[in-house]
């Protein structure tokens, strides 16, 4: 039983770093681009949320933004950085 807890808080702690991992590889890639401005570098948004967020993004995930105007993936891509920045701000 104690084991069974042990293992479970390894795997627990795990994904926390993975994720962790993640948000903070996902904000220094995203250091090169122009957030504000939707349109410009909708290409390397597109690949950047696909690399990052491949279960959510890719053709057959919960949001396929292959079929996205440049404007929506830069609309997309600011929330997800906006969000992933506050993020790290509090801890």
């Amino acid at each position: 039983m104690i084991e069974d807890l042990f293992e479970q808080n390894y795997w627990e702690q795990n994904r926390i770093r993975e994720k962790e991992e993640r948000d903070s590889g996902f904000l220094k890639d995203s250091a090169g681009l122009n957030i504000n401005d939707f349109s410009p570098q909708s290409d390397a948004k597109t690949r950047l949320l696909i690399r990052y967020f491949p279960r959510r993004f890719t053709k057959g995930g919960k949001q396929d933004i292959s079929k996205y105007e440049p404007a929506q993936v830069g609309a997309l891509f600011k929330k997800l950085y906006d969000y992933y920045a506050a993020k790290k701000k509090k801890s």
